[in-house]
């Protein structure tokens, strides 16, 4: 029964990943269409916070879903990131209306699941208002 249990959870992790969009101007789109906040996150290549928040930050089921529900993501190098939007360490994360407006204060660094669950709670709050 463990087994099957650890197996199920393996299959709901394959299909729960993050779906990045490819262009800011894309995630506007898709953003205005399904009612979405854009979250842009700016990284650069060996950056260990970075990989923190990809690989075990972004890979924890709980914050895949709440991205996935609420947030249409797009991911930029911090040499190739959109006019108009500072890199103040990587990651960068900017939360954006679907005009690609700024709302609230980005994430800067890594965070912890529990401190960017809270992050991303705050951001739909402030949406909203």
């Amino acid at each position: 029964m463990k087994n099957f249990i650890v197996l199920l959870m393996l299959a709901a992790s394959l299909f729960a990943d993050i779906e990045l969009v490819s262009s800011l101007d894309k995630a506007k789109e898709l953003a205005k269409k399904e009612n979405k906040i854009i979250m842009m996150e700016i990284t650069q290549p060996g950056c260990p916070a970075c990989e923190y928040m990809e690989f075990v930050v972004f890979e924890d089921p709980l914050i895949e879903k709440e991205i996935s529900e609420h947030f249409i993501s797009v991911e930029y190098d911090k040499q190739k990131v959109p006019d108009g939007f500072r890199v103040f360490g990587t990651p960068t994360i900017y939360f954006l209306n679907s005009d690609g407006t700024k709302f609230t204060s980005p994430q800067i660094g890594a965070a912890n699941v529990k401190k960017f669950m809270k992050k991303l709670k705050s951001v739909q709050k402030a949406w909203k208002n």
